[in-house]
């Protein structure tokens, strides 16, 4: 068994498809149509969806459940659900 990337990956190339996609879909210019944000997404998603805070952590390859917080977003509505379930008696 080898060692390594499972895929390859350039950089690069991967910049200039994204460059041009936030050109296609009309934000070129926008400080928040980043790369970056996707991390944010999938971290938010997953703690939306009820995954545990140290699994979503392990996932992304965090050393800290605090790095995680940064990541995983809990919504209003996620909050309204947690509190649901005392009035469920």
């Amino acid at each position: 068994m080898r060692a390594g990337r499972l895929f390859p990956f350039n950089p690069n190339a991967l910049d200039k498809h994204w460059e041009r996609q936030r050109t296609l879909l009309g934000h070129a210019d926008d400080p928040e149509w980043v790369w970056h944000t996707f991390r944010h997404t999938y971290g938010t998603r997953l703690i939306q969806r009820g995954k545990r805070l140290e699994d979503i952590a392990k996932l992304m390859g965090h050393s800290s459940l605090q790095v995680t917080l940064r990541y995983a977003k809990i919504s209003p509505a996620n909050l309204y659900d947690a509190i649901q379930v005392l009035d469920d008696d």
